[in-house]
This record gives structure tokens, C-alpha cells and sequence, in this order.
């Protein structure tokens, strides 16, 4: 059985046609030397969702980019991604967003810059 770390992924590939190449979605973490617009996911907690035979979810994404207002314009592209349907032989039946987070660019060692991020939690319902 797939994990639904890999359904996430195969979603996200599935239904991301612009904005972050398929080689950028990456889980949990991206290489600082990577180029950008790149798009990482977590699984923060999976549990069963009371009262139903689904599991439930709840999934961080972070769209990372140069500058704050590249880092915003993936919020849809996010939002779009997150779809009904079979990703790897799991069937994701309910996204639901909870929060979300627009950080701008922060000044990092010597001339270094940190790229601008934004966050997206939603919680995913699944079977």
C-alpha cells in the first residue's frame, strides 16, 4: 500500500501544470542551493477521523520564492493542486484549509537572503 506521503507527492505532480517544475515538489524539506519556485509538503498527523472509517490528515504546504509576491501567486496554485480523486491507491475524499501564512524575504548571514514562503495547512480526508 502507498503511504500518503506518496499520494500527496503523485497529487501534487498530477495537478501542478505551472508555476513549480515536478522536480521542485519535494516532502519536508528543500536543498538551500535548489532553484525556485519550489513547492515542500509535510505530514504533520494522521489519525481516523472520529465517527468514519477515513483517516484524516493534516498537511503543511510551503511554496518558497525569491520575492514575497512570486512566493503569494502560489497560493492558487496550491489551492488548485489540492484535488478529490485516487493518488496512489489511496482516495482523498475532503481537503479542508485551515490557515494559511505569507512571509517575506528575510536578510540571513553577511549578504545572504532567505526567499520569501508561503504557508497553506489544510486537513486532508482519506481512505
Amino acid at each position: 500500500m502507498a503511504s500518503i506521503e506518496q499520494a500527496v507527492r503523485a497529487m501534487l505532480a498530477a495537478n501542478i501544470s505551472s508555476g513549480v517544475a515536478d522536480a521542485q515538489i519535494t516532502h519536508a524539506y528543500r536543498l538551500q542551493d535548489s532553484p525556485l519556485p519550489a513547492l515542500t509538503f509535510e505530514i504533520e498527523t494522521t489519525t481516523r477521523a472520529a465517527l468514519t472509517s477515513l483517516s484524516q490528515s493534516t498537511v503543511r504546504f510551503t511554496a518558497i520564492a525569491v520575492q514575497t509576491i512570486d512566493a503569494a501567486d502560489l497560493e492558487t496554485t496550491i489551492r488548485n493542486a489540492l484535488a478529490i480523486g485516487t493518488y496512489s491507491a489511496l482516495n482523498f475524499r475532503a481537503w479542508v484549509v485551515e490557515s494559511t501564512t505569507l512571509s517575506p524575504p528575510v536578510s540571513g548571514l553577511s549578504d545572504e537572503q532567505e526567499p520569501a514562503s508561503f504557508t497553506l495547512s489544510a486537513l486532508l480526508f482519506w481512505e
